[in-house]
């Protein structure tokens, strides 16, 4: 039986299917999704949370301990291609929230990061600071009512720290909260702000109703009090969360959470934790 093809030629065509294939699979990466992503990274005992946009601009909030699995976590959620990162959220500047940041300032180009404060008082926060000025990235130092257009209706509300809380707070309270909203879905991230934090939060003017709150410093019972769940009114709480000497999540933490009848989820128990939002899903 003739051959239709030579050696020669099926070499070729098979290499052109490869990238045919390659390309194909890229660009099924790369498309919009429609949905806007949210992963809670399980990275240890501290907080990272990676956000997608429906097209696909990118937000980090926090970045773990200096030696958590961060890049390996990032990577699994970006093409392999893709070396920026659009805009950073450093929420404070604890070791277990910042610390893996310098090794994303190290790999990716950043657009721009959103601090509370650019004060420096650890050797790990000064190399946090020097590494975004070698590398000139745009600093912004938020305040409540501030608000990011990431997206085609997704917004990014600052609603602490407040005012009252510069310079007279520790790192904790001077968190930077999130909230976060796409068209009706909306999700609380809190850093690791505790109960004066809370209590100002709740007896303020901001609506803090959402459908998802990140659970404030790993379910600490400085966090998370019953005036200010009852405000918030989540559907779903997740709690940022590995093995740690301190008790987290606390029990009565976890018991007013389910008494308000939100579901929880745990990165020491569920792993990475991935939510998808077209805008409708609570």
């Amino acid at each position: 039986m003739k051959e239709i093809f030579s050696k020669k030629e099926k070499y070729i065509l098979l290499t052109l299917g490869f990238f045919a294939v390659l390309v194909c699979s890229l660009a099924f990466v790369s498309a919009p999704s429609g949905a806007l992503e949210i992963h809670f990274l399980n990275i240890g005992q501290g907080d990272a949370i990676f956000i997608n946009t429906p097209s696909k601009r990118q937000v980090l909030i926090d970045g773990g301990r200096p030696d958590s699995p961060i890049l390996e976590k990032i990577s699994q959620n970006m093409p392999f291609y893709d070396r920026d990162i659009d805009l950073v959220v450093a929420t404070h500047m604890d070791a277990d929230h910042m610390g893996g940041l310098i090794s994303v300032l190290e790999n990716f180009k950043i657009g721009g990061i959103l601090v509370s404060t650019t004060k420096s008082n650890t050797d790990l926060s000064a190399r946090f600071w020097e590494l975004i000025e070698e590398k000139d990235v745009p600093i912004y130092v938020v305040r409540a009512g501030d608000i990011f257009v990431l997206d085609k209706d997704v917004e990014m509300l600052i609603v602490s720290p407040t005012e009252q809380f510069i310079d007279t707070s520790g790192d904790n309270d001077l968190s930077v909260v999130v909230k976060l909203t796409y068209k009706d879905d909306s999700f609380l991230l809190t850093g690791d702000i505790e109960k004066h934090a809370e209590y100002a939060l709740a007896t303020g003017n901001v609506n803090l109703k959402s459908d998802v709150l990140k659970v404030a410093h790993h379910g600490s019972n400085t966090s998370t009090v019953q005036y200010f769940l009852n405000k918030v009114d989540p559907d779903l709480a997740v709690i940022q969360v590995g093995e740690n000497r301190y008790g987290h999540p606390h029990p009565a933490v976890l018991e007013r959470i389910s008494a308000a009848g939100a579901k929880i989820l745990r990165n020491d128990l569920n792993g990475d934790i991935s939510l998808y939002s077209y805008g409708d899903s609570f």
